[in-house]
């Protein structure tokens, strides 16, 4: 697998290339380091934001792949694109060829149970505890808590092991973290509110039900963690309270979670990641308490499931699915107006508390929608291009099938002479 650039056709390595030149120089003992610090900061920061990586890997990690091929790119004194392509591609499968081990990725969130031992969700494992992790991991735990003096895990909050391989500890975090954001999306898609009318003095909360505690530690399997001085937190972490539900609520969200898991297992590679970015974009939105952020975050939301940032393709493939096409198209519309005035003018007068849950809604029905096609599509822009081809009618389709029939047979004919 090679490395890719991002809009390739816009970047000029020449001119990046130039600038690198002159900006980094290497040691005797072949280290390569800047002559100035904030134009290295900013030329590793260019870079970083035009390569393409693919999922799940560390900022750090995507830093020391740069830096590894950089290094090599500047002893071979070859400033290419092509070259600088080639060494990147080589130092990201060293990075991914280390053998790989278990970890153990431990998570509070503001539940008080769910009706789950345990699940697998793509590549990871998700166990579920109760109120405290098995000892060997949670005396662990609490001396790294109290050794870094953090505060003690909510007494009431669920207990969480996100179990995944890895080839590096930093990577599995994010594997780890990423696996579990789309488990907690489906939750949230289950019990967040339709609606909810806030009283204009109430102080805005966010919309989720279901948040993540504060603090996350990753363990190897004999209970330690991976390491003492590397822990991640939430630095605007407040609590929330816990979530109570009643066996009959347990009962009900059990069979509709269970579908949701077991056909997003069920879709293709790429289909997967893509629903996997959506699905983290979705909870991240949901979270702000400040609901014209969660409003411009969930649109864009919208913009990954349905493959353009062009409005008017939104509303379009977005209205097909509902009977009642007109209000829902008039619906959008208004949502548009008001994501390009908060947009443009940095602010609105009107609340934003409607138009997220209006948003909310949408993109629970574009999952729905995605995960009745696990298996089949092959990724989220055939998901895109159905929902083009149900905008037309009978006639209009069996007609573009008997074209592209009719196509086909030519181009086998046309094989078939030479």
């Amino acid at each position: 697998m090679a490395l890719k650039i991002k809009d390739k056709n816009r970047q000029n390595f020449d001119v990046i290339f130039g600038k690198l030149k002159s900006t980094f120089s290497l040691t005797e003992n072949g280290r390569l380091i800047p002559n100035d610090i904030f134009h290295g900061h900013r030329l590793e920061w260019m870079l970083l934001s035009i390569i393409d990586f693919g999922p799940n890997l560390a900022p750090s990690s995507q830093k020391e792949i740069l830096w590894k091929a950089l290094t090599e790119v500047f002893k071979n004194k070859e400033y290419s694109q092509e070259v600088f392509i080639k060494e990147l591609t080589k130092s990201y499968l060293d990075h991914k060829r280390k053998k790989k081990k278990t970890f153990r990725l431990l998570i509070t969130i503001s539940i008080r149970s769910l009706p789950f031992r345990r699940l697998k969700l793509g590549n990871a494992q998700l166990i579920f505890h109760g109120k405290k992790f098995p000892r060997k991991y949670q005396t662990s735990r609490d001396n790294l808590i109290r050794t870094k003096q953090l505060d003690k895990d909510e007494l009431d909050y669920l207990k969480i092991s996100v179990v995944q391989d890895s080839s590096n500890f930093k990577d599995s975090f994010w594997e780890c973290i990423e696996a579990f954001e789309v488990f907690r999306a489906f939750l949230c898609l289950e019990l967040n509110k339709a609606i909810e009318v806030e009283a204009p003095s109430k102080q805005q909360e966010c919309i989720n039900v279901v948040k993540l505690g504060e603090v996350f530690t990753l363990h190897e399997d004999d209970g330690n963690c991976i390491d003492n001085d590397c822990f991640w937190y939430q630095k605007d972490y407040q609590k929330l309270v816990s979530k109570d539900l009643k066996s009959s609520d347990l009962k009900a969200i059990r069979e509709p979670l269970r579908d949701m898991v077991r056909l997003y297992n069920k879709c293709k590679i790429k289909h997967q990641t893509s629903l996997r970015q959506a699905l983290n974009l979705y909870v991240y939105a949901f979270d702000e308490r400040d609901h014209h952020l969660c409003f411009v975050r969930a649109w864009t939301v919208l913009e990954k499931l349905l493959c353009t940032h062009m409005n008017d393709t939104i509303i379009k493939r977005i209205s097909v699915l509902y009977e009642k096409k007109i209000f829902v198209i008039q619906e959008l519309e208004c949502l548009r107006t008001f994501r390009n005035e908060l947009t443009h003018s940095g602010r609105h007068w009107f609340t934003s508390e409607f138009p997220c849950y209006s948003i909310q809604r949408f993109i629970l029905h574009l999952i729905e929608f995605n995960l009745k096609f696990a298996g089949f599509l092959k990724n989220i822009q055939e998901s895109a291009e159905l929902l083009d081809n149900l905008k037309l009618d009978g006639k209009t389709l069996q007609l573009k099938d008997k074209l592209i029939t009719k196509s086909l047979h030519i181009i086998e004919n046309r094989e078939n002479k030479h």
